[in-house]
């Protein structure tokens, strides 16, 4: 029940696009070469030495964007709305 709280839902039809960040352009080509281009791409060119990373740390003070960037990954993950 504590777990099923934490779960958060994007909708998809409000998340933001990676062209309407403003700004944070290294954050923006870190989550898409290490997390979108992998998931996306043909599984035999991401493996052995060049496999994905285990994950992707943003940091920064409140109000930064890195919410606003982590959704619109997830947007562009998920695939277009509709």
């Amino acid at each position: 029940a504590e777990l099923e709280a934490t779960i958060v839902s994007l909708d998809r039809t409000k998340a933001p696009r990676f062209d309407e960040v403003v700004g944070l352009e290294d954050a923006k080509r870190v989550l898409r070469e290490s997390v979108l281009w992998p998931a996306m791409g043909p599984p035999e060119l991401f493996s052995g030495i060049r496999r994905s990373c285990r994950g992707v740390l943003l940091y920064g003070p409140p109000g930064c964007g890195k919410t606003m960037v982590a959704q619109a990954a997830a947007a562009e993950l998920c695939g277009p709305a509709g």
